[in-house]
């Protein structure tokens, strides 16, 4: 199915003026500008989309992510996104996002509400997702590592509808290398909980990173899930993702 992606970036606000000419056409708000529609795909949770664009040369992976504890979950514990052009689930391609683990040096602490309404507020996390834009994420490939920063990286808060949403843009030209194109490509999402060095959301982590107590009949679900290494993989037409945007 067909959706419109929403984003609040407004990317060239950080680059200083002498770069904004050079950069435009590659920033994600001018990808996103100029291919709106994306291929959307239920995963892991409910609320949870994956949505795909793309054009002549890049890919945009869009993570939109609603449940305030699957939320933390992927803010705290590292996230890999594996792309297979050859559609058979190989790691071969893989972004790294960048996890609070990776910015502890920057950020002591994500500021606690008042004790008085920390049973109903989740902590104020800007300061970690300002933290995690300015690190930047990472596309692994064969022995080559590319630095995906704000021109191909961004987290943010849609606090509109309550969303967390990831976005990487990445070069076409480094996937369709591969050997073995297939026109069905797989992409997978993956989050392995390490309880040694970053304790998952409901576990004693004492830094104030907590999400809001999960009520409700999906109470059960939600923290198996975040106790829980998450593996999976979604295959899509590459050409349905390309052509998203032609006017039909």
């Amino acid at each position: 199915m067909k959706t419109k992606l929403i984003t609040n970036i407004v990317l060239m606000l950080f680059l200083p003026a002498a770069s904004i000419i050079a950069q435009e056409k590659d920033t994600l708000a001018a990808f996103i500008e100029k291919n709106p529609q994306c291929v959307d795909f239920n995963v892991i949770y409910e609320g949870t989309k994956l949505n795909l664009s793309a054009d002549d040369e890049f890919l945009l992976v869009n993570l939109s992510i609603a449940h305030p504890a699957l939320q933390m979950r992927f803010l705290m514990q590292k996230v890999s996104l594996y792309i297979d052009p050859s559609g058979k689930k190989k790691k071969k391609y893989e972004v790294v996002l960048p996890s609070a683990f990776d910015v502890k040096d920057e950020i002591e602490t994500v500021a606690r509400p008042h004790e008085e309404d920390a049973q109903n507020k989740r902590p104020d996390i800007r300061p970690l997702i300002s933290a995690l834009n300015k690190n930047g994420a990472k596309l692994r490939y064969e022995n080559s590592v590319l630095k995906l920063g704000y021109q191909r990286f961004h987290v943010e808060m849609d606090q509109k509808n309550d969303l967390i949403n990831y976005y990487v843009l990445i070069p076409k030209i480094l996937l369709m290398q591969d050997r073995k194109l297939s026109e069905r490509w797989a992409i997978g999402i993956f989050s392995i909980n390490d309880f040694a060095n970053m304790p998952p959301p409901g576990q004693e982590a004492g830094d104030g990173m907590m999400p809001p107590p999960m009520d409700g009949q999906d109470s059960q679900s939600i923290q198996e899930l975040m106790q829980s290494d998450i593996r999976e993989w979604v295959k899509f037409s590459i050409d349905d993702v390309n052509n998203a945007n032609l006017k039909e």
